[in-house]
C-alpha cells in the first residue's frame, strides 16, 4: 500500500519525478502505473494500486487533461474522496468533471520547485492521509458495506417470509 498515487503524463515525467521525490523525502511512498508489476493485467494491478492509496495527486498539464488514462485514474480518486488535483493549467483547460474541484495552481512547472508549494502540496497529503486514516475505510468499502447488510436484511426478509409462508401454507 502507498501513501500516495500519482497520476500524470508521460509527457510530464520530469514534474512527476520532482513531486514524488518531494514526497518521498517528507517519508511518503509514492507509487505511480509505471511501478506496476510486469506480467500482472494492467487495468487490474492499476485499480488496485489505486484503491490502495491513501491519496491521488493528478497532474493536469496541456498533456494530461487529454490523456484517457489520467482522466480514468482522476475519476477513480474523485469517486473515492481521495482526489488531488495540481494543474498548471487554467481552469477552463481541466477536464469536464473536475472544474468544481479545489486545485493547487501552478503558474508553471518551475513553481513545483518552491518551498512554500511543495509544503502546500505535502500540507494537502498529509491532511487526506489523515482523513483516510480516521474514517478507516475507503468510500469503496463503506458502500460494500452498505451493500452487505442491505442484502443481509433482504435475506432474513425473504427467509422468514418463507417460514410464515411454509407454517401458514
Amino acid at each position: 500500500m502507498s501513501d500516495v498515487f500519482l497520476s500524470y503524463s508521460r509527457k510530464d515525467c520530469d514534474i512527476a519525478r520532482a513531486l514524488s521525490a518531494a514526497l518521498e523525502s517528507e517519508g511518503y511512498s509514492v507509487a505511480n502505473d509505471s511501478k506496476l508489476s510486469p506480467g500482472d493485467n494492467f487495468s487490474d494491478s492499476l485499480e488496485r494500486t489505486l484503491s490502495d492509496a491513501r491519496a491521488v495527486i493528478v497532474f493536469w498539464s496541456p498533456a494530461s487533461t487529454k490523456s484517457a488514462w489520467v482522466r480514468e485514474e482522476a475519476s477513480y480518486a474523485r469517486e473515492q474522496g481521495k482526489l488531488l488535483p495540481i494543474t498548471t493549467v487554467p481552469p477552463s483547460d481541466v477536464p469536464i468533471g473536475f472544474t468544481h474541484l479545489s486545485a493547487i495552481s501552478l503558474k508553471n512547472e518551475a513553481d513545483l520547485n518552491s518551498d512554500q508549494t511543495k509544503q502546500r502540496i505535502i500540507e494537502a497529503v498529509k491532511s487526506m492521509i489523515q482523513k483516510s486514516k480516521s474514517t478507516g475505510k475507503s468510500k469503496t468499502e463503506e458502500e460494500e458495506q452498505d451493500i452487505f447488510e442491505t442484502l443481509n436484511s433482504l435475506k432474513e426478509r425473504l427467509e422468514s417470509k418463507s417460514e410464515w409462508q411454509s407454517k401458514t401454507g
